[in-house]
């Protein structure tokens, strides 16, 4: 891809937040489409990993190893927090999540002499160079990071864990009847949610060369969703579907007018759910399905044909 849309340093940097936003909503989509828990962390735990990403290499001077110190450090609070609100149900386990990344955004403006408020805790680069330099390095380390994610969240969702993730979706109490432990499945794909949140916290620090407090707002979370139910909830390859149609068309949006790009979005998102439920992954999935089933009738329709044919040339014979 940094080929086929040239060397622009820019481009490139916005290549590099396209895979960002990919590995987000896909651990979003894990929590959200496959065990179907609504969570607003998301925006605290990418902090967490930022700022305990930061923090460490501080003192060790190791921004690679800083990435799995932010992921393990996402995945602790991830434990925390599922485990204090992963029994609420509906609408009060979207407050709790909510009212932690607020809380969280809070303490990180306010405790400036620490995190360096608004200003932001700087930090390395990720490589010596930065990203505007050497913007291919840092691309292949993205896309490094996708593959691995999503090698990852394959063999979770075709194994045991993925069936009795979606179980819990479809009934929790269907689910439990048949012995399924409901809280350790959704602590399980809340923790793995979290790391890989986490990993991208810590990231997105050493790409821009600080941490900051926008990281928990909730603007990174309204790019999440969007990107994770246009593509489509609880496939594999939503995330990138929907990846590759929301960002190119924020970036383009937010050239003009940002509040034009979030009123559009609103209606996009609107507009999807109405008519493609499952997300563009769904819609793909559907038309493909239906070409193979159309040239199957095709097929055997023509087999017909030729087999009514020839009883019909032997029995003028």
């Amino acid at each position: 891809m940094p080929f086929i849309f040239g060397r622009n340093a820019y481009v490139g940097f916005l290549l590099i937040l396209l895979n960002f936003y990919i590995v987000l909503a896909g651990s979003w989509n894990i929590v959200a489409g496959y065990a179907g828990q609504l969570s607003f962390a998301h925006p605290g735990l990418l902090a967490i990993g930022a700022y305990a990403s930061v923090i460490f290499v501080s003192s060790s001077h190791n921004p690679p190893l800083g990435l799995l110190v932010g992921g393990i450090a996402a995945t602790a609070m991830g434990l925390v927090i599922g485990a204090i609100s992963l029994r609420l149900k509906g609408i009060y386990f979207v407050l709790a999540t909510f009212g932690f990344s607020s809380i969280f955004f809070e303490l990180l403006v306010s405790e400036n002499n620490i995190t360096g408020g608004y200003a932001g805790y700087p930090t390395l680069y990720l490589l010596q160079a930065s990203p505007y330099v050497n913007f291919l390095a840092y691309y292949y380390i993205s896309a490094g990071i996708i593959i691995a994610f999503f090698l990852s969240t394959y063999y979770l969702v075709k194994g045991r864990l993925g069936l009795f993730m979606r179980s819990v979706r479809d009934d929790e109490d269907a689910a439990s009847v048949y012995g399924v432990n409901i809280t350790r499945v959704k602590l399980t794909a809340f923790a793995l949610s979290s790391f890989w949140t986490g990993v991208m916290g810590s990231f997105y620090a050493h790409l821009i060369g600080y941490a900051t407090p926008s990281l928990s707002g909730l603007s990174e979370m309204v790019n999440i969703v969007f990107i994770a139910v246009l593509g489509g909830l609880g496939g594999l390859f939503g995330p990138i579907l929907g990846g590759f149609v929301v960002w190119p068309i924020s970036i383009f949006l937010r050239t003009y007018n940002a509040t034009l790009n979030v009123v559009l979005f609103s209606l996009v998102m609107i507009i999807v759910l109405k008519f493609f439920p499952n997300g563009l992954e769904g819609f793909v999935r559907t038309m493909v399905k239906r070409s193979s089933l159309g040239r199957l009738s095709v097929r055997g329709l023509s087999l017909r044909s030729s087999r009514a044919i020839r009883r019909a040339a032997s029995a003028d014979s």
